[in-house]
């Protein structure tokens, strides 16, 4: 039997508690918009014992490292690192754009390049580029709106993620609003499988966007 792996996300607006028994997804918890910091803990006890699988089965703990916000991230990464740490098990961690990435590459057919986007909030948004080859053509940067930016590749696109709306002619547009859970699961087998985990002592969110504390008016 293959192992038992744990997914954790709480970067974007809707939270996910994920199950997997090597690439095959057995349990997947739409938290929506609820506190993250309130509800998961309970979600990752209910799935557990839905599945039948105690957290000691759990070969390794998976987290959606971002980019998102900052006190979801701190909330996600912080109970993967914990349960990592007591249990003494692997970390693996996994990006927004690697998810979108991978699920783009299997519909890319006469694009060369491939834009990944994220919004952030208002007219922010968080962008980058790769080949179909999954190189790096544009570093993961912050893009405002607001600041008329020209749009940075020349060649022939495919647009993936909340693109926004002015780049919409730019390319080839494949709309994702949520996450695709089955890339981003399949994503973190291969990661176990390689061996490819972070350093639980050193490792940090992806937050990109540094923090902006709102103040109470």
């Amino acid at each position: 039997m293959k192992p038992w792996l744990l997914h954790i996300s709480t970067a974007q607006k809707v939270n996910y508690v994920a199950i997997s028994r090597g690439e095959e997804e057995v349990l997947t918890q739409r938290l929506g918009t609820l506190n993250a910091a309130a509800y998961l803990h309970v979600a990752i006890q209910q799935g557990c014992k839905i599945v039948g699988a105690s957290l000691k089965d759990f070969a390794a703990f998976c987290i959606h490292a971002g980019p998102g916000s900052f006190t979801g991230l701190r909330v996600g990464v912080s109970a993967a690192k914990a349960l990592a740490f007591a249990l003494k098990r692997p970390l693996i961690a996994t990006t927004t754009f690697e998810i979108f990435l991978r699920f783009a590459k299997r519909y890319c057919t006469s694009q060369t390049t491939i834009v990944v986007f994220q919004h952030s909030y208002r007219d922010v948004y968080l962008m980058a580029a790769y080949d179909t080859q999954g190189t790096t053509v544009l570093a993961p940067q912050v893009i405002r709106l607001s600041q008329q930016p020209s749009f940075p590749i020349k060649d022939k696109c495919l647009l993936v993620g909340q693109v926004p709306p002015i780049w919409h002619n730019k390319g080839s547009l494949m709309p994702i609003e949520d996450l695709p859970i089955s890339d981003w699961l399949q994503l973190d087998w291969e990661r176990f499988q390689k061996k490819e985990f972070v350093n639980l002592i050193t490792f940090e969110p992806f937050y990109l966007q540094p923090f902006i504390p709102k103040l109470r008016k």
